[in-house]
């Protein structure tokens, strides 16, 4: 393992996590951005039947040839920062993406995600956040000098790890502890909800960590309206699961 000084400090359970967030059942206007290595195939029917838009900030192009006939013309490829979007979203996903942004432009990004959501929006994302959490535990430990003390005084890690050639491993640019990550979103607005999360890691943690233990790393973030939909949020997670049935 190597380390590298940045020059800046700036599917299944998913689907199903992503359907109880959308708890009123509109259906209408969620919105997935997805990494160009980690959308490969078509886009499912359930998506198709679930969300009128989804959205896109880089995905794999044969996945979108692959996009059902009706999901395809509402796929909207390119550059969040550049996309004309035509409406307003109270639902966006993310998986494994906000760690790859420039952290230079990461908040823009996240000014971006406040201008195109509604205001009783949510935010459900995976993020790689490292150290002890309240909510989550330690998904990912400290385990490059400095990062403990980076964490203490708030601020973004001075050192990354990177491969053999001195790339940043998996890709990963913008690399923090749960806190630095809350509070990247709480400058745009957008406050974390440890109650919603706390209901999806009582359902579903010990699936998740015989499936997929690196995602349980994981936030819901919601905008200034976006409590009054707690309610039915949470009944949609405590309703019965096709998952774990």
């Amino acid at each position: 393992m190597r380390t590298l000084a940045p020059t800046c400090h700036a599917r299944r359970h998913a689907s199903e996590a992503d359907a109880e967030c959308d708890a009123d059942g509109r259906g209408e206007c969620g919105m997935h951005v997805e990494a160009e290595a980690s959308f490969h195939g078509a886009v499912p029917k359930s998506d198709e039947e679930r969300f009128r838009v989804t959205s896109f900030r880089r995905c794999d192009c044969h996945g979108i040839a692959k996009a059902p006939d009706g999901v395809r013309p509402r796929i909207h490829h390119g550059d969040l920062l550049a996309l004309d979007l035509p409406r307003r979203y109270d639902l966006l996903f993310g998986l494994d993406i906000f760690e790859h942004l420039n952290p230079n432009k990461l908040d823009r990004y996240i000014d971006r995600i406040a201008a195109v959501t509604t205001d009783d929006a949510y935010l459900f994302c995976n993020i790689p956040a490292f150290g002890d959490d309240k909510v989550f535990g330690t998904v990912f430990p400290f385990y490059v000098d400095g990062w403990t003390e980076d964490a203490a005084a708030g601020r973004a890690f001075g050192s990354i790890h990177v491969d053999d050639l001195g790339y940043p491993i998996h890709g990963h640019l913008a690399w923090g502890d749960a806190g630095w990550w809350t509070r990247q979103f709480g400058r745009a607005g957008f406050a974390r909800d440890e109650e919603i999360e706390r209901a999806f890691h009582r359902k579903y943690d010990r699936y998740m960590e015989k499936r997929s233990p690196a995602r349980r790393a994981y936030f819901v973030f919601g905008k200034k309206e976006s409590a009054r939909r707690r309610a039915d949020v949470l009944a949609r997670i405590a309703a019965p699961s096709t998952l774990l049935s």
